[in-house]
């Protein structure tokens, strides 16, 4: 059970260790100029100099230490957070650009491109090897791509109802304009009255 007291602590994250060398003790905001000076391709006494007093008790040990593990956490978690706002942005394109459209559609756009971003990511090597071990994933997958398919369809079916029952709204309740009574009425109108 769940006690709302003392929520599960989250799960340790995948292959990390509490890391203990003295770049990991630095603070937080100097560790991520030093990893961002790294992926620029500073050397490490470059990297020392730039950081002056906050580098003062550094060498270039612990930078070589740092840059094998600590960095290399930072840099996976630098693309994960890089494509989750990739992501977002995409999220919000979509809803900005089908605007008016069915959640249906967006969410079909959505998962076809999850899907795909999902294939690129894996590589044709890696795809080609998971398919040659289980080539069931194949069927699961073309299924999938079928069902997404039979989504758009419907969805397209659904948003040309809808035009169609807006046409037709339209149409009965016409333009104010259309519905004012014309010159030709008045004058049909009084010819009637004369004769009665």
């Amino acid at each position: 059970m769940n006690d709302p007291q003392n929520p599960p602590a989250d799960p340790p994250p995948r292959n990390r260790r509490t890391r203990t060398g003295k770049v990991a003790r630095l603070p937080k905001a100097v560790r991520d100029k030093i990893c961002q000076m790294m992926l620029d391709g500073r050397t490490y006494l470059q990297i020392i100099a730039q950081l002056g007093e906050d580098g003062k008790e550094l060498n270039e040990d612990n930078l070589s230490t740092w840059k094998s593990g600590g960095y290399l956490e930072w840099r996976d978690e630098e693309r994960e957070l890089l494509e989750m706002r990739y992501h977002q942005e995409y999220a919000n394109d979509l809803a900005r650009e089908t605007q008016g459209t069915s959640l249906c559609e967006a969410t079909s756009k959505m998962l076809i491109a999850q899907l795909l971003d999902g294939l690129r990511f894996a590589g044709p090597a890696s795809l080609a090897s998971t398919l040659a071990d289980k080539p069931e994933i194949y069927v699961r997958l073309l299924h999938a791509v079928s069902r997404l398919s039979a989504g758009a369809i419907s969805c397209e079916r659904q948003r040309l109802k809808e035009a169609e029952i807006r046409h037709l709204l339209e149409k009965e309740n016409g333009h104010p304009a259309d519905r004012a009574i014309t010159e030709q009425t008045v004058s049909n109108v009084n010819e009637l009255l004369r004769n009665h």
